[in-house]
């Protein structure tokens, strides 16, 4: 059922609240089954986790320079978004949290001080 017709069809009081919710149901159960484990990227290319904004290109030049593409940015909008997401399994190469939460993310045991990915870091960390 597309979404225009189930809403169409909720609206109208042609499904009852019982199919309504199991509609939402369906719709809740099949986005907690997706996969959450590494994020998608090219082979050699590292997976930069940070803010909206922060994966603008003028924050990794030397990255572009070296390797002629940027780097797979997937972006969360708050720390705990992020923390959630790495804590589940999320794969990633470099993450940016805030400073003031460190201590917090090193609790949590989702920090390494080293990655297969370390000379695409600091690629992405330099500037050209």
């Amino acid at each position: 059922m597309e979404a225009n017709e189930f809403l169409s069809a909720m609206k109208s009081g042609r499904m009852s609240r019982r199919d309504i919710l199991q509609m939402l149901t369906a719709a809740g159960l099949t986005m907690t089954m997706l996969p959450v484990g590494r994020a998608k990227a090219q082979d050699g290319e590292a997976i930069y986790f940070t803010w909206e904004g922060y994966n603008d290109p003028g924050f990794h030049p030397g990255y572009t320079a070296k390797n002629n593409a940027e780097p797979e940015g997937p972006v969360f909008g708050d720390v705990e978004e992020a923390l959630t997401k790495v804590r589940s399994g999320f794969k990633v190469d470099v993450v940016h949290p805030c400073n003031l939460d460190l201590k917090r993310w090193r609790d949590a045991d989702v920090l390494s001080r080293s990655t297969p990915a370390a000379s695409r870091i600091s690629a992405i960390c330099s500037r050209a």
